[in-house]
């Protein structure tokens, strides 16, 4: 029922979140994401507390989006479409580092 539109309560949720979690920690450059207008991007260096490194929309959703991070720490990445949003294009997370991290 809630796999193509809004849902009551909390599984709305359930439907407009995707998170990647690495295997472990990498100091990350760059994260992509691809197939996703209008969404915000978190990361977490433990993979449960997370924070908000992009919100604008991105443009159409066949677009790329680069989000530079530094060197940042970072064990999982979330993405969260906006309030009754659904990940019908999303295509791609892409975490690019250059060293592991613990």
């Amino acid at each position: 029922r809630c796999s193509r539109g809004p849902c009551p309560g909390s599984k709305q949720h359930d439907h407009r979140d995707a998170t990647v979690v690495l295997p472990r920690s990498v100091l990350a450059r760059l994260i992509v994401v691809r197939g996703c207008g209008g969404c915000s991007v978190a990361t977490s260096a433990n993979g449960s507390s997370f924070t908000t490194v992009a919100t604008q929309q991105f443009g159409r959703t066949d677009d790329p989006y680069v989000v530079t991070l530094h060197g940042r720490s970072v064990r999982a990445v979330r993405v969260q479409t906006d309030t009754g949003g659904f990940f019908d294009s999303l295509r791609e997370v892409s975490v690019f580092s250059t060293a592991q991290h613990g």
